[in-house]
């Protein structure tokens, strides 16, 4: 999303400004904090269940699926870099499966995106 960052005149660094969210949005985005670690154990699970071959296929739309559902509502409440990983992460493993590229070069196209998610939202908890 633009508008996100802004430039100092100082220095040609750009600074992250604070996300400004209704106050209506306060509950749901204390619940999607509540559901980071679940989320987080989740997608371990399926990256265990995929190196350990249990149903790969089905670990990867897992990722796919919950990627999907933090996409749709992290920028909203006010947590645009996870969102913008989850959306790449979806995303891209969803065209890989249109074009039909087997499962595990698709894991191990998108594991360090899912790796940079998990890395992400666990940093949410120390907000």
């Amino acid at each position: 999303m633009t508008g996100l960052f802004s430039r100092s005149s100082d220095s040609d660094q750009q600074v992250m400004l604070p996300p400004v969210i209704s106050s209506a949005l306060f509950p749901a985005r204390a619940r999607f904090c509540d559901l980071i670690i679940q989320r987080v154990m989740a997608f371990e699970s399926f990256r265990i269940d995929f190196h350990k071959r249990r149903d790969p296929q089905a670990a990867l739309e897992g990722v796919i699926s919950l990627a999907h559902m933090i996409a749709g509502v992290a920028e909203t409440l006010g947590y645009p870099v996870a969102g913008n990983l989850a959306a790449t992460l979806e995303q891209q493993s969803r065209e890989s499966l249109d074009r039909k590229i087997p499962a595990i070069e698709i894991w191990h196209r998108m594991e360090s995106q899912l790796i940079a998610l998990m890395d992400e939202l666990e940093l949410l908890l120390d907000q």
